[in-house]
C-alpha cells in the first residue's frame, strides 16, 4: 500500500513533464498515479496515490531504449556497453536535434569522481582512491576506445548510474529497479 504523496515542487517536474509529453508521443504510457521528485537531494519515483498490485506504470517502446532494439537485442555485456555509451554520446551531441533530447536533457549534470577537486577527495579521508575515482573512465577508455569529450562523459555517468540490462530506458531508470 503506498500513500498518496503531494506533487513536488522540486526543479525536475518541468523537465519530467516533458519526458513524460515526449514518452506518450513516441508510442509509450505513463500512468499519472507518479511522478519525479527529490528528497534530501536524492532524485527518484514517488507515487502520488494508491497503486494496485500488476499495474502498468509505464510502457516504453524498443525504439526509445538506448542499447536495444528488441527483446533479442538486449545489450550485452563487454562491447554492448560501449555500444550504449557511444550512442548516448552521439546524441548527446546533436543536442535538441536529437530524438532522445527530452531524455538526455532530464538526466542533467552529473559527475564522475574523476572530475571531483582535490579537495572533495580529500573530504572522502580515504574512503575512495583514486584508481576507483578514474575506474569508469578507465573502462571505458580501455575497451570502448572511444573519444571521452564532455558528452562521452555525461553519457557514461547516465550509463552506470541508470542503465539496465537491456540499456537505458527513460523512465524506468528513475524507478529503483536494482
Amino acid at each position: 500500500l503506498l500513500l498518496p504523496v503531494k506533487r513536488s515542487d522540486s526543479h525536475y517536474d518541468e523537465g519530467f513533464s516533458r519526458l513524460v509529453d515526449w514518452m506518450k508521443q513516441n508510442g509509450g504510457r505513463v500512468d499519472g498515479r507518479f511522478d519525479v521528485t527529490e528528497n534530501d537531494g536524492i532524485r527518484g519515483i514517488q507515487a502520488l496515490a494508491d497503486i494496485e498490485e500488476f499495474a502498468e506504470l509505464l510502457f516504453c517502446p524498443w525504439a526509445l531504449v538506448i542499447g536495444s532494439s528488441g527483446i533479442d537485442d538486449q545489450m550485452q555485456k563487454g562491447d554492448g556497453m560501449c555500444t550504449v555509451v557511444d550512442e548516448a554520446a552521439r546524441e548527446i551531441r546533436l543536442g535538441i536535434k536529437s530524438l532522445w533530447y527530452p531524455y538526455l536533457d532530464h538526466i542533467g549534470e552529473q559527475r564522475l569522481p574523476a572530475d571531483w577537486s582535490s579537495d572533495a577527495m580529500l573530504e572522502l579521508q580515504g574512503l575512495l582512491t583514486v584508481q576507483d575515482a578514474t575506474r569508469h573512465l578507465r573502462w571505458y577508455d580501455q575497451r570502448c576506445a572511444g573519444e571521452i569529450d564532455d558528452a562521452a562523459k555525461k553519457a557514461l555517468v547516465a550509463f552506470v548510474s541508470r542503465a539496465s540490462e537491456v540499456g537505458m530506458v527513460p523512465i524506468y531508470d528513475l524507478f529503483n529497479h536494482h
